[in-house]
């Protein structure tokens, strides 16, 4: 795994945004968890951009391929910012406003809350040219990985990042490094990925008690067909994974 120029690199915002629109940058399903985050969550993201708080490094891995005519053509594979960049895109596009300094939400102390802040309550396209220049200009820290880097140290890579949102135990199984978990992924499906399997693992998966809510992930209707559970006695079902 090789670190490209060995520190992190300033993007601007309006970059990364712009990438992600065209599909250059997107996330690897197969361990990605999907849209994790409450609107209130995104809501704080953008009010501590506008107020020059510093964010998490982004991480991204480079990845090149041939196009049809014979040229390179370069993408990078989300490992961590998945929820951020989401953020950003949905902001810009208007799909919600950004929290008023004395919102309850923030929880801001009365000598920040009672300041100026005039992106509060304003949807992108209301803020003033200032404001607009401001966000899309915002330079976020990215580490870029590059070079001989393998499927198995990516997904390393992201379990140990993750800090924020924690991940559920199938989640943790999903990304863990080697060949079974995109193998079980395949045979029983992961979000709108549809099961090689189906009736099999629809059996497998859910035979015995349901998923914890601890465990019920967004927008992923295979969930519980990825998780295999044997019992151990007549009431204690245990599970494994695939």
């Amino acid at each position: 795994m090789i670190i490209e120029n060995g520190a992190p690199q300033p993007f601007k915002l309006r970059r990364i945004r712009d990438l992600y629109a065209s599909h250059a940058m997107r996330v690897n399903d197969e361990y990605q968890r999907g849209d994790a985050w409450s609107l209130e969550q995104k809501q704080s993201l953008i009010d501590s951009l506008f107020r020059g708080y510093p964010l998490p490094l982004f991480y991204f891995r480079e990845k090149s391929s041939e196009g049809l005519k014979g040229e390179r053509a370069t993408s990078y594979e989300i490992v961590d910012g998945q929820q951020r960049i989401l953020s950003f895109s949905e902001f810009s596009s208007d799909k919600w406003p950004a929290l008023s300094g004395n919102d309850p939400k923030l929880g801001l102390p009365d000598s920040i809350s009672t300041r100026p802040c005039p992106w509060g309550g304003r949807h992108f396209s209301e803020l003033t040219e200032d404001l607009t220049e401001r966000f899309l200009n915002s330079d976020l820290q990215c580490i870029v990985v590059t070079g001989e880097t393998t499927d198995d140290e990516v997904r390393d890579l992201f379990i140990r990042l993750q800090a924020g949102t924690a991940l559920t135990r199938q989640q943790v199984r999903d990304a863990w490094p080697g060949a079974v978990g995109p193998y079980i992924e395949r045979l029983a499906g992961k979000k709108t990925r549809r099961p090689k399997f189906p009736k099999l693992f629809k059996v497998l998966g859910r035979w015995g008690r349901g998923a914890t809510d601890e465990e019920i992930e967004n927008e992923d209707r295979y969930h519980e067909d990825r998780q295999l559970r044997i019992l151990v006695g007549k009431d204690h079902p245990a599970w494994v994974q695939g």
